[in-house]
């Protein structure tokens, strides 16, 4: 008569034993996988360099953007303006200068120049954000480029202040590739400024520069 608890085999012992402990040792790879990744993006964060901002940093800076640049629009030499300063603006604010991972949103309806953005995480970051917001293009007249030229070197200025802080609750740095000119061109990009807003839920407030 065969025996009714026959002994179990060694592999299955060994099986049932080394699940829990793959387990519990998957779980605290996980978690410290988290940490060491969390801790990453705050150096991140932390690489920003802080600017000293000065009337003659902002004056140099604009001279750049309104006089070296000059006309931004669409209509004048195929948007070359636009692109340059596009170029400039990432320059200025990303990783080799300022330290900001610069985004570009490119929407087809508004045309071939990105959007520009800049996320800074605040301390709280289930906050609203603050929104400020800015356009990089121009009319074609001096006193316009000169207009033009002010609201975009006075939130780069912001944005190289505030680097090597942490602000109580999120910002947002948009720099439009339409919004001066007057181009169909600026309709479709304000559009596609609202449905960003949109996609992150309520804003603190919304400053247009």
């Amino acid at each position: 008569m065969e025996d009714e608890n026959p002994k179990r085999r060694p592999w299955v012992v060994y099986v049932l034993c080394t699940i829990p402990l793959w387990l519990a040792l998957s779980g605290g790879v996980g978690i410290w996988g988290y940490f060491r990744a969390k801790k990453a993006e705050d150096r991140k964060e932390a690489a920003r360099f802080a600017t000293v901002v000065s009337a003659s940093s902002m004056a140099d800076d604009f001279h750049k953007l309104a006089v070296v640049i000059g006309a931004r629009n669409s209509s004048v030499d195929a948007g070359r303006g636009l692109t340059r300063a596009a170029s400039w603006i990432e320059g200025i604010l990303g990783p080799s200068n300022t330290g900001y991972a610069v985004q570009k949103v490119i929407d087809p309806e508004s045309g071939a120049w990105p959007i520009l953005r800049v996320d800074v995480r605040g301390a709280d970051e289930k906050a609203a954000p603050l929104w400020m917001v800015t356009a990089y293009d121009s009319a074609n007249d001096e006193a316009s480029i000169a207009d033009a030229s002010s609201g975009v070197i006075a939130m780069i200025a912001a944005a190289q202040a505030i680097a090597g802080e942490k602000p109580h609750r999120p910002l947002r740095f948009v720099f439009l590739p339409h919004g001066n000119e007057s181009s169909p061109r600026v309709a479709l990009t304000e559009a596609r400024l609202v449905r960003m807003i949109r996609e992150e839920g309520a804003a603190a407030s919304i400053l247009c520069i």
